[in-house]
């Protein structure tokens, strides 16, 4: 009598797969597949709705305030000697109402002076440890014209927030 042996491979072959599937789904791999299954159903519609809201809030601030000037946060990628994090804490005493305009971070500013709250962080990495320094709340003045835009960054070698005029790449 002549068998396939080719069929019997891949029969074989079908039973250890369905084998090792239904291992996975009784073993860790169910909490894998609820955790992301669960990110599907519950987080990413919450993470829409929040960046719908904030859309729309960031544009009826601008329908409110027209002459806005627009700041953009510059930090460092990989390398170079800007800040790792910039954040925001107070514009005018006020809460910030943020963009997102080209996947870069902006926010934005009455015309004439401001004052900004901000703090900036980065990290050093050496051989034994890593260390990571931040400015604490420091409060800036800026002055800043009618619908232009501007970037914010924290030199590290100069210990300075820099607030210059945006020019495009």
């Amino acid at each position: 009598m002549f068998v396939n042996s080719t069929l019997l491979l891949n029969n074989e072959r079908q039973v250890y797969m369905e084998s090792s599937f239904s291992t996975f789904l009784t073993g860790p791999g169910r909490y894998i597949i609820i955790i992301c299954v669960a990110y599907l159903l519950i987080g990413l519609p919450l993470t829409m709705l929040y960046l719908k809201k904030n859309k729309a809030k960031a544009k009826s601030y601008l329908e409110e305030n027209p002459s806005s000037a627009k700041m953009m946060i510059s930090t460092r990628l990989a390398f170079g000697n800007l800040s790792d994090a910039l954040i925001i804490i107070y514009i005018n005493n006020e809460a910030p109402v943020h963009f997102y305009e080209k996947r870069k971070l902006g926010y934005f500013l009455h015309p004439g002076k401001n004052i900004i709250e901000a703090e900036a962080s980065w990290t050093r990495k050496g051989l034994m440890k890593t260390t990571t320094t931040t400015t604490g709340p420091t409060k800036i003045e800026v002055e800043a014209e009618a619908e232009k835009i501007y970037t914010l960054k924290y030199d590290t070698e100069e210990n300075s927030f820099i607030f210059e005029e945006f020019i495009e790449e």
